[in-house]
């Protein structure tokens, strides 16, 4: 009943300003982990002024929230992004995309999704609810050891490099050939080898460069 009166209320609220119905768009959501992750368990229809979550097995309509009404939160679990859909009526629906676009730009709460959107869609729904701005390509490293860290895992075999590279071997040579300056001549060769890797890593950090 409380379902029926919402939707009632919707209705009478799109003639009260003369907006004919619009399909709402759809997004499907498939189960996180489960047996058969092939087969999507939930959907989501989105309109002007409501969201609508459909139980796919009964085909029954599980939740009806106005939209101002629905709040998202970012989440993140095993280090991808989670979109969490909550609102009067409605269960916590952890989402989860995939493939996995990106980070959060901020470290939020970990939490477990429950349901896997395509990248697509989830991005889609990320927009929706204001939250495009808060997503990064990569995961930004905070301190020294998570950028040697990162150091370490461009050195792979098939990854690309970044400005880290020209950084830390710009430091690694300039560094030494500075301290030991008037030694050798090496020392003038290696100070300005280091300079130019530093010039390198500045530029490419500027200019997002992958070597």
């Amino acid at each position: 009943m409380d379902l029926f009166l919402h939707r009632a209320r919707l209705e009478l609220t799109r003639r009260a300003s003369g907006e004919g119905p619009q399909k709402p768009a759809r997004y499907v959501l498939y189960p996180y982990g489960g047996w058969d992750p092939q087969t999507p368990v939930r959907a989501i229809d989105v309109d002007q002024h409501a969201i609508r979550v459909i139980d796919l097995k009964s085909n029954e309509l599980s939740a009806s929230v106005l939209l101002a009404e629905v709040t998202a939160t970012p989440a993140q679990y095993g280090g991808g992004p989670v979109l969490i859909l909550d609102g009067p009526g409605l269960d916590a629906m952890p989402i989860a995309p995939h493939p996995g676009p990106g980070v959060w730009r901020k470290r939020p709460k970990s939490k477990k999704p429950a349901y896997l959107a395509l990248e697509d869609d989830w991005l889609t729904l990320v927009e929706k609810f204001g939250l495009a701005s808060e997503l990064a390509d990569e995961a930004e490293p905070h301190n020294l050891g998570e950028h040697i860290s990162r150091f370490i895992e461009e050195q792979g075999s098939h990854a690309r490099q970044t400005w880290r590279t020209p950084l830390l071997f710009g430091l690694l040579v300039g560094v030494p050939s500075a301290l030991y300056w008037g030694h050798s001549d090496w020392n003038i060769v290696g100070v300005a080898v280091g300079v130019i890797c530093l010039i390198v890593s500045a530029l490419a950090w500027r200019f997002k460069w992958e070597f």
